[in-house]
């Protein structure tokens, strides 16, 4: 038996715990200027003036795809100016980078981008994430390669997301690499519970509070299916969106100047360090304002709670009504905001919902890793249990930045079906008198309808003309698919009118997509 290192990347965090073969969980304390934290931060800021100019290989081309991209993407490498959030004082001016797992799963990173070069700068971006959690392995007396790492990662990452994380670890020199689903691993303190059949899950990250829909099935006792049968997003209750509310609360109450760009950026690194433990918690106005959990529990017990309340409760009845959700015993919830038990009551209450006493007692932004500790414990009582992961997903496009279309159900592509060819034929939609624009066709595997929420799996481009238009000119896609053990492969072929097919584009996904079987562990 060898020990275990989880590491939970789906909030704005790196949490990091370790499990020995006895069972024994043990925290990975981060220790740095007098102060203590057990969670690792994953911000990296740019800092313009220190950026080094003699480095500027690849940095004209990284800033074409971020003027593209927006805030899809990140850019730029430590030699270039990556810097820690201890490393800036408060008063320089500074760009949070975009983290690389959610940059490369964006769904707008199209046929032009150098993915070569985009991977290998999110390969030394996460390496540089990374490297406080080996320093601090390697203090506690561990060493790589007697570790199997169990990530976990929101289950929109994409393949080269998901080949990147793996390769990073492994380069780490750990002994295997593991990559979970993090509603998943949520669901798992429920393994005990025979009677338990779907779970909900509610989880903030950078962009979105996510509604998840876990699905259970038992077999014989002890073999448990799990499977990821849904997702909704809510970006009124994500990170940017409440940092944004607090902003604007602490303005209204005379507390902080009119939120600009640079008091938000101030406010965000106050706010992690009051969640990571490893930053001043000031918010430098004239005279410095702190932040603690009492300020923003009482402003969430007031106005602001209920600007949240009213934008999230209507939209969260709906996604648990699309998932069918409205008969599951439990929700349990994750992520930094939850760690306000304020904030949880404004989100489980307007459902009518309840989490157990022993999760509501873990720390939030813990939950998700000792998810992974109760599958451990569960599967080491007894030697034949087992439990298979799976994703029920469907292969869909994305027709606005907030809505996709689905083409092809996950019912149609459920393992063990036959390879299936399926065309299907879309109209072009755009302004009138259009003279000349760009077609772009994003293919996206995934179940939430927010586009950006899915794996990219390919991006189809064409040049398309006014004539196009008002001629309804129609693009014929024709797929020839296959779900397998290892996820999805086939190839997708797309024909715009009269035109020459396009050289078929491969559909390859292999690994949270995948069916995972964990046992022995």
């Amino acid at each position: 038996m060898h020990p275990h290192l989880i590491i939970d990347f789906s909030s704005r965090n790196i949490l990091p715990l370790i499990v020995t073969p006895k069972g024994r969980v043990i925290p990975c304390t981060l220790r740095r200027q007098g102060m203590t934290s057990r969670c690792f931060s994953a911000e990296i800021y740019l800092a313009p003036e220190r950026y080094q100019k003699g480095e500027s290989g690849w940095l004209p081309e990284l800033n074409r795809i971020i003027e593209e991209n927006g805030s899809d993407i990140f850019f730029r490498g430590e030699s270039a100016g990556w810097f820690r959030p201890h490393q800036i004082s408060a008063e320089e001016s500074v760009m949070p980078v975009r983290h690389p797992l959610y940059a490369l799963s964006s769904h707008r990173i199209t046929e032009g981008t150098d993915l070569s070069l985009v991977a290998n700068a999110s390969s030394a971006f996460l390496a540089f994430l990374l490297q406080p959690v080996l320093n601090t392995l390697r203090d506690m007396g561990f060493q790589p390669e007697e570790l199997n790492v169990i990530a976990l990662v929101p289950a929109y990452l994409s393949r080269l997301a998901e080949r990147i994380v793996y390769k990073v670890l492994k380069k780490m020199g750990s002994r295997r690499v593991i990559l979970l689903n993090h509603a998943v691993a949520l669901a798992m303190h429920f393994l005990k519970l025979s009677y338990m059949q779907k779970v909900g899950v509610l989880h903030t990250d950078e962009n979105a509070l996510h509604v998840s829909r876990i699905a259970i099935e038992r077999e014989d006792g002890d073999h448990v299916t799990l499977e990821h049968a849904g997702s909704r997003s809510i970006k009124e209750a994500g990170w940017d969106s409440i940092a944004n509310q607090i902003a604007l609360s602490l303005y209204r109450d005379a507390l902080l100047p009119r939120p600009d760009k640079r008091v938000l950026t101030c406010l965000n690194r106050a706010l992690s360090g009051l969640f990571g433990g490893m930053l001043p918690t000031d918010i430098p106005t004239d005279p410095g304002l702190p932040l603690s959990y009492g300020m923003l529990t009482k402003k969430l017990g007031r106005d602001m709670g209920e600007r949240i309340r009213d934008e999230t409760s209507v939209k969260l009845r709906r996604a648990m009504d699309a998932l069918e959700l409205n008969d599951a015993p439990f929700f349990i919830t994750a992520g930094p905001f939850f760690m306000i038990g304020q904030f949880e009551k404004l989100m489980l209450n307007p459902v009518g919902k309840c989490q157990p006493a022993k999760v509501r007692h873990m720390l939030a932004m813990e939950r998700t890793a000792h998810g992974i500790v109760a599958m451990l414990n569960w599967l080491r009582e007894t030697e034949s249990r087992r439990i298979t992961v799976r994703h029920k997903y469907s292969i869909g496009i994305a027709a606005t930045e907030d809505c996709s279309i689905e083409l092809i159900p996950g019912s149609l592509l459920q393992f063990g079906r036959e390879r299936r060819t399926i065309k299907q034929i879309l109209s072009l939609d755009s302004e009138y008198a259009m003279d000349r624009d760009l077609l772009v066709v994003d293919i996206l595997w995934g179940n939430n309808p927010i586009p950006r929420h899915n794996t990219s799996l390919c991006t189809l481009s064409y040049e398309v003309t006014g004539d196009d238009i008002r001629n309804d000119t129609m693009l014929e896609l024709m797929f020839d698919v296959k779900a397998t053990a290892h996820g999805l492969r086939g190839k997708v072929t797309a024909t715009l009118g009269g035109r020459e097919p396009k050289p078929p584009k491969v559909l390859d996904f292999t690994r949270s997509g995948r069916t995972v079987v964990l046992n022995g562990l």
